[in-house]
């Protein structure tokens, strides 16, 4: 019984600091290494495929600019932001390196990085 209100706690704890955009999920992601960021912002990696999923609120209204900075020696990336009705709000990859995108205070966004066959590092960056 210890045990499963342990495990009930953590899980409500893991899913709190998600939704919050305190802890990324890693979801379907094979890598020989991967080291990255607790928030996502940057990573480095070998043979990865799969994808990063992030809850992303920002502190205020209006346009914010991303840049990725995608240093890849195989493979591809690319990055995904959706709002919560999950609609594609921008999209950023080699060839598409920035994008500027309109959002609103404290509404919820979902960032998902995929990978297809990708080494290399990374580095996200928005202000």
């Amino acid at each position: 019984m210890k045990g499963i209100l342990i495990a009930a706690l953590a899980l409500a704890l893991f899913a709190l600091l998600y939704d919050r955009g305190l802890m990324a999920l890693k979801i379907n992601r094979v890598a020989l290494m991967f080291r990255g960021s607790w928030d996502a912002r940057r990573a480095s990696f070998a043979r990865c495929s799969g994808q990063l999923r992030r809850v992303v609120r920002f502190d205020r209204d209006g346009a914010y600019c991303f840049t990725l900075d995608a240093n890849l020696t195989a493979g591809g990336m690319s990055v995904c932001l959706t709002d919560g009705e999950r609609r594609e709000v921008l999209r950023l990859d080699e060839q598409h390196p920035a994008a500027q995108a309109d959002v609103r205070r404290g509404a919820r966004y979902v960032m998902v990085i995929r990978f297809d066959a990708a080494s290399g590092e990374y580095a996200l960056d928005w202000q």
